[in-house]
């Protein structure tokens, strides 16, 4: 088994707001010790409309709309990974704030680097156009449920995503290790 990784859901990839933080004052409204995700923006023109692009390979469990986070599109691991304390976990990573014309549906498989959706400030705790990225362990219940781990840990179950984040963004990892034609492409120019 393997360690856990994620990559960037944004290109490029900037961290408004990290886990933990208070920078704004509803956090308390929804029950919360903090921020229970990343906010995520580019630094570049525009922010609205930018694709956001999977995490990591996995099944898309949910998409719509989401209590006040708005618009969102939550994905489970297909198999377990290793946490920072080497426990297998399952994962899932959320994403919200998101335009509704959502580009997967629940059931889909998706790999690193596709495109799931793109930025927008659909919610009612939204600062403007941004990706709040999240992730939780999750447990299966059944063969179709899947409840969240340690709910009760002042941010709903969720992690620190940063500390799993590496410095590749999804696209260059589906572009680099994924995409056949690229693979392709560069093993032609070898020879």
């Amino acid at each position: 088994m393997v360690p856990f990784v994620l990559y960037k859901p944004l290109h490029p990839f900037s961290i408004t707001q990290g886990f933990g933080q208070n920078l704004v004052p509803f956090y308390r409204e929804l029950g919360l010790l903090g921020h229970n995700g990343l906010d995520c923006i580019r630094r570049t023109e525009p922010v609205d409309g930018a694709n956001i692009r999977s995490a990591q390979n996995g099944q898309v469990i949910a998409t719509g709309i989401d209590g006040s986070g708005g618009y969102a599109v939550h994905v489970r691991t297909l198999e377990q990974f290793l946490d920072k304390q080497g426990v297998p976990q399952w994962w899932q990573m959320i994403y919200y704030h998101i335009q509704p014309d959502i580009k997967v549906r629940p059931g889909q498989i998706v790999k690193i680097g596709d495109i799931l959706a793109l930025v927008d400030t659909t919610g009612k705790y939204t600062t403007g156009p941004h990706l709040h990225f999240g992730l939780k362990h999750v447990a299966p219940i059944d063969e179709y449920r899947w409840e969240t781990m340690n709910y009760n840990n002042g941010y709903h179950g969720a992690l620190a995503p940063l500390p799993y984040l590496s410095d590749m963004k999804a696209y260059e990892c589906k572009r680099k290790y994924l995409d056949p034609v690229w693979n392709i492409a560069k093993e032609v120019q070898k020879s």
